[in-house]
This record gives structure tokens, sequence and C-alpha cells, in this order.
């Protein structure tokens, strides 16, 4: 698929089948920098627990592994845009972006 496609896939599930997540997803309490500090920890939970399971050093990497990791990069993609979004929104409030 293209990127718009992929792109619009990821508005659709925001607004659909993860849009009762997306509020937590958006939440800062406290100062930015601890809130962005957590999300990154989130990424190396993931980057260890998918993205590198099972991977030995030197492994051809086919669209198996590629396909079966997706579900994880999409939200964690939808994530990162609807956390920018709650960033850019805190830091310029007269111009809601999301």
């Amino acid at each position: 698929g293209s990127i718009p496609d992929f792109e619009a896939d990821l508005v659709s599930r925001i607004d659909g089948e993860w849009a009762e997540e997306v509020d937590d997803w958006a939440r800062c309490d406290g100062d930015v920098q601890a809130c962005v500090n957590s999300w990154a920890e989130e990424s190396i939970a993931d980057a260890c627990n998918y993205a590198y399971k099972d991977v030995e050093e030197d492994d051809h990497l086919c669209d198996d592994y590629r396909d079966s990791r997706m579900p994880v990069v999409r939200k964690r993609l939808a994530q990162a845009a609807v956390r920018l979004a709650a960033v850019l929104n805190a830091v310029f409030p007269e111009q809601m972006v999301w």
C-alpha cells in the first residue's frame, strides 16, 4: 500500500478501534520531558519485546518478520501522532492541531 493509504488506516483506527485509548495516550500528568521519557521507555520495551524478539545477529528478516511486527508498529505510530499533537496543543494552545 501507499503512504496515504497507511496514513488513512491509522486515522481510521485512531477514530475507531483505538478511540477509547486515545485520551490515555495523550495524557501527560506532569512536565512534558517526563512524559516524553516515559513514552521513549515504552518504545524501548516494545523494541525488546517485539521488534528484536527471537532475532539473532546476521538474521535475514523476511516479509513474515515484518508482517508479524506491523500491529505493534501501527499502534506505536498512532500513539506517536496523538502524543505529538497533544504536545503541540500544549505548546500552541491557540492553534489546536487535534
